[in-house]
């Protein structure tokens, strides 16, 4: 509908649509099994923790990946089957490298522990009208020393330990130190201090916790070492080189005190120590190079990480064990489950899978790129998953396209695994695929393009004739001589309704390259017009990469709109593109979708399902596909020229400043909402300015507001830190 803006002269399109959520009902098998819970986003290096998401007394599974920085939630019933569930997703605040779930004061509430600038960061959660939220309590971790109040430091490629070490309630901290050769014991004093469990306060209590010195060696450190004054320096007075490790604390032998299970950076073992001391003083006395030996030995290049969560819901901690490493990891077969057989007190680890939940979901490896594709031309979209790697067991790297085949109805799609090798690309020498779909000859059946790492394209025509599965001709290599520096992503759409296919090619610095058809409908010339197409910049300021992934469409007014993924996870939109095809668009969103997807997204749709609206598709550098549908349900409002209410600052801290571009304003009702579509704030203003302070119900998050009079209705929305 049109509404004018009165004061501005200017006729504003407003779109009123559902919210895009997630879709979780879709169901897909691989390798004869029904997946549970298919569409997820895949796992590279994640971290897990036990925690009660839905406070209903059963330890659900939080995962934080560091691939991606964002949190996955899964919730377990009553007889540990796992669901994917994405509606939490919005109570997560903002997390870095690493984080640990926690209940810190004791109150049965988890909190959450996570990097920040060398030191670690804390969030308290609380329950609200029974709803759990977190909110933060410590945006550092100090101790006091002879200098004065110093940062606890935590290393942001390392995972430390979080435990009770000296069983005293409280939380104390392990972490290697600055040089990564000895490990510092951080007691938390709240208790000693008369607090009980309820405060963080600590004090830097030891230099060489366990007396263990690290060097460069996979084989373990040296026992019995103590540190000289300087905590950096051992009894043995050599300095090695040591890059990185995980901690892990249990009390393995049940003795009362805490063992240790370490992962080392270029490692592909565990190396367990046994303390040989008591839980006020620890001194490892023995160490076990070959952890699991007599059974299923852990073997997984590089950087092993262990996390103890009750995977099975019989009251006990199980171990999962996996990759630190997002790049240099295994992404696929990389998540162990040791299940305990012992009671809650002692420890019996005994090697049960390698593709802990990975069985339940669609991942592919690393870095994937799924887009819709009738691939035989029965009128429901299958799905084409390009790969940046696939990398398992048998240390081979695999590249190429996965097909998932839709066998559903044209109302209610569902998915299979039929093909790991679509279009027999993984034999070459080539990377980071990223496919594309077009009738760029005019023949009745859409070719496959292929964009890879050296910024050139692959086409296989399609030989089918519109009828039948895809029949491709062999590869063509560097197609039409196009380069566009590296990783090609590629997208075609008619943009001047022309009746011929124009090329749009993002790449690794985050701008896109607008190739038009000069040719014939039927025999494409593909001639660049623009390396800096619309003044797109998908980039987070300072940095020097983007890594765009364009996809476009009209919409129901035949209006073109693009949405281009990025390397920082978010989805851009932009909009006004017809009359500035050699111009500058215009950038309506930076978050589209008000979800965060993980680093390196891509984003392709279509109608899924048959009802008129569109479907998006995403994948990551996780390696797996989600879908998202439109939640009608949740009135939120995409705004064709948001110009019309201006926030700023943007992301905010906790007060914002309101402009409606001067607008005469009276009566108007100020509404935000939270990425569920909550209302949490509603005010009305007689001003074309104000100054609004958010309370606590606003958590770090992406939320939306909207303005409305009589005379307009705008809407745009901000990140809250």
């Amino acid at each position: 509908m049109k509404i004018f803006l009165s004061g501005l002269c200017t006729l504003i399109t407003l779109q009123v649509f559902g919210q895009y959520i997630p879709d979780n009902t879709i169901t897909a098998k691989q390798y004869g099994n029904t997946l549970n819970s298919p569409f997820t986003g895949g796992i590279s290096a994640a971290q897990f923790s036990d925690i009660d998401i839905n406070n209903d007394g059963i330890n659900d599974l939080f995962i934080f990946d560091r691939g991606g920085w964002n949190a996955v939630i899964m919730v377990k019933d009553a007889a540990g089957n796992f669901t994917y569930a994405p509606q939490y997703n919005s109570i997560i605040p903002p997390l870095e490298d690493w984080a640990l779930v926690r209940d810190y004061n004791c109150d049965n509430i988890p909190d959450i522990f996570t990097y920040y600038i060398g030191s670690t960061r804390v969030y308290i959660g609380v329950i609200i009208d029974g709803n759990l939220s977190f909110e933060l309590a410590k945006n550092q971790l100090v101790y006091d020393d002879a200098t004065g109040t110093t940062a606890l430091y935590t290393s942001r490629t390392d995972i430390p330990g979080i435990d009770d070490i000296d069983g005293d309630g409280d939380l104390d901290v392990l972490s290697f130190s600055v040089s990564n050769t000895t490990i510092r014991y951080y007691k938390n004093i709240s208790a000693e201090s008369g607090f009980g469990c309820d405060s963080l306060i600590f004090d830097l209590t030891e230099f060489c916790w366990g007396l263990i010195y690290e060097g460069f060696s996979c084989y373990g450190g040296d026992l019995h070492i103590a540190c000289k004054g300087s905590p950096e320096v051992a009894e043995s007075g050599s300095e090695r080189l040591h890059i990185g490790s995980t901690i892990v604390t249990m009390d393995y032998d049940g003795d009362g005190d805490h063992d240790a299970l370490l992962g080392d950076n270029s490692c592909n073992n565990f190396v367990y120590y046994r303390n040989g001391g008591d839980a006020s003083y620890a001194e490892m006395d023995f160490k076990d190079t070959l952890w699991q030996q007599n059974g299923v030995e852990f073997n997984m290049p590089v950087f092993p990480a262990a996390f103890l969560i009750d995977a099975d819901n019989d009251g006990d901690k199980d171990m999962l064990a996996t990759t630190n490493d997002a790049a240099l990891g295994l992404n696929t077969e990389n998540v162990w489950l040791y299940q305990n057989l012992n009671t809650a007190d002692t420890f019996d680890l005994v090697f049960s899978t390698d593709t802990f939940l990975i069985s339940e979901m669609i991942d592919v490896g690393a870095y994937s790129k799924p887009i819709f594709f009738d691939y035989n031309n029965d009128n429901l979209l299958d799905i084409v998953v390009g790969i940046g790697n696939t990398y398992g067991k048998d240390l081979i790297v695999h590249r190429g396209l996965w097909l998932y085949k839709n066998i559903g109805t044209a109302s209610l799609p569902a998915f299979e695994l039929v093909n790991k090798n679509f279009g027999g690309l993984d034999e070459f020498p080539i990377s980071q695929l990223a496919p594309a779909v077009a009738d760029t000859d005019n023949d009745g059946d859409e070719d496959l393009y292929v964009g890879i790492s050296d910024g050139t394209l692959v086409y296989l025509e399609n030989l089918s004739g519109g009828a039948g599965e895809a029949n491709f001709a062999a590869p063509q290599f560097n197609y039409q001589l196009i380069d566009i520096g590296q990783f090609a992503t590629p997208f075609f759409i008619d943009i001047e309704l022309d009746g011929k296919m124009d090329l749009i090619i993002g790449e690794q610095n985050g701008n896109l390259n607008y190739y038009h058809n000069t040719g014939t409908a039927d025999t494409p010339i593909f001639t660049l017009e623009s390396e800096l197409w619309g003044g797109v910049d998908v980039r987070k300021p300072g940095f020097v990469t983007g890594y765009s992934a364009p996809f476009m469409y009209r919409n129901q007014n035949d209006s073109l709109y693009l949405l281009v993924g990025s390397q920082i996870g978010n989805v851009f939109l932009y909009n006004e593109i017809e009359d500035a095809l050699l111009g500058e668009f215009y950038e309506a969103d930076t978050n589209y979708l008000a979800y965060y997807h993980g680093f390196y997204a891509s984003i392709n749709g279509g109608d899924l399902n048959g009802d008129g609206e569109m479907e998006l598709l995403s994948g990551t550098i996780r390696g797996g596909v989600q879908i998202f549908k439109l939640d009608n349900g949740t009135a939120i409002h995409q705004i064709e020229n948001n110009q019309g209410i201006i926030i700023s600052p943007n992301p905010v801290n906790d007060i914002i400043y309101l402009n409606l571009n001067n607008v005469t304003a009276e009566n108007v009702v100020v509404n935000m909402y939270n990425i569920t579509g909550a209302l949490l704030y509603s005010k009305t203003i007689n001003a074309a300015t104000a100054t609004i302070t958010l309370d606590a119900s606003f958590v770090p998050g992406i939320y939306f507001i909207t303005a409305t009079s009589k005379a307009f209705r705008v809407g745009t929305s901000f990140i809250k830190n």
